[in-house]
């Protein structure tokens, strides 16, 4: 086929065709051919999925063009601890160089997220249709106190107080806001907004340990944040609660209050040990839990996302989505 299309592991897709191939309709050369129209895509690869025409007669490739349209596409601001928004564009994928590690490593950590979805899921963006990344650094409220100490998606971009945009779990953490808004779009509220921050943390985490980038050491691997400079983590997701989040929903920390929103950064501890739980396996309140590894819960929760969950998915919603 083409030499950048692996041969092990393709998969011809159901529903082959055959009709006549005239390459002059492409302004190519050569003779009219009876051909195979399938599209070919790989069983591990999401990135792979072509279309390739097969001569009826001698089985030779007259055709093979790729069907996945992807590209990064990211824009960082630079505010400089003030409130201008977004600020001004520094680094696109075409232009601007920058030496501020806040402006460069928003960037790369946008493309490592970027990547992982694509590489993993088969997603273009958090949209699926190549969404623009945009992220503002060094962004500072009036009256709150500057550099800002905190990082948010506002529901279009992401923004990041100075130092934030260090850590690679925290920038795709804020991203995944953005692809849960494109999905199950959880209110941030109750149970429903703790899944919300927990699939962030989730996703967060899985692509802190997929790419090169952040501190991946035993000690810190399932923790939230390490990387932001004097600052650190603010959740650990394999023992919940040394931040004092709840580890499981009977537990004396799950908050039933009004504040944070009736939780939802405390009780996502919750679902965030599941994550653990299923990726490495462990013991844990009397049960023993098998290994299922990083890919493969990755895939779980990136189902439910898409398909199974809703505005209002509670607990109980996600253990049904996780079941079937």
């Amino acid at each position: 086929m083409e030499e950048s299309l692996e041969l092990t592991g393709l998969f011809v897709e159901t529903g082959s065709e055959l009709m006549v191939y005239s390459p002059k309709m492409l302004n190519q050369s050569g003779r009219i051919q009876l051909v195979w129209s399938m599209v070919v895509t790989h069983t591990i690869r999401r990135d792979i999925r072509h279309q390739v025409l097969l001569n009826a007669h001698t089985g030779e490739v007259a055709l093979s063009f790729s069907l996945i349209h992807v590209a990064r596409d990211r824009e960082v601001y630079d505010s400089t601890n003030t409130n201008s928004d977004p600020g001004t564009l520094i680094l696109t994928e075409s232009s601007g160089t920058s030496t501020v590690p806040d402006v460069n490593d928003a960037f790369e950590y946008l493309g490592d997220t970027y990547d992982y979805f694509l590489d993993n899921h088969g997603r273009d963006s958090i949209d699926d249709a190549g969404y623009t990344l945009r992220a503002t650094v060094r962004f500072c409220f009036d009256g709150f106190g500057c550099p800002m100490q905190n990082a948010f998606w506002d529901g279009t971009q992401m923004y990041f107080g100075e130092g934030f945009s260090a850590a690679d779990d925290v920038v795709a953490h804020e991203l995944v806001h953005g692809f849960t808004t494109f999905t199950s779009d959880l209110i941030y509220y109750s149970q429903s907004g703790a899944i919300n921050e927990a699939l962030s943390d989730i996703f967060g985490e899985f692509v802190d340990q997929a790419n090169t980038g952040g501190t991946d050491t035993e000690g810190v691997r399932w923790k939230m944040g390490e990387d932001v400079p004097g600052f650190g983590a603010i959740r650990n997701m394999k023992d919940p609660t040394e931040f004092n989040d709840p580890d499981r929903r009977c537990s004396p920390l799950y908050y039933t209050g009004e504040g944070d929103n009736q939780g939802v950064h405390i009780n996502s501890g919750v679902i965030n040990k599941l994550a653990y739980l299923l990726v490495d396996g462990d013991t844990f309140n009397g049960h023993t839990i098998d290994s299922m590894g990083l890919p493969l819960v990755s895939d779980l929760f990136f189902y439910c996302q898409v398909n199974l969950l809703d505005e209002s998915s509670d607990f109980t919603a996600l253990y049904d989505a996780i079941t079937q």
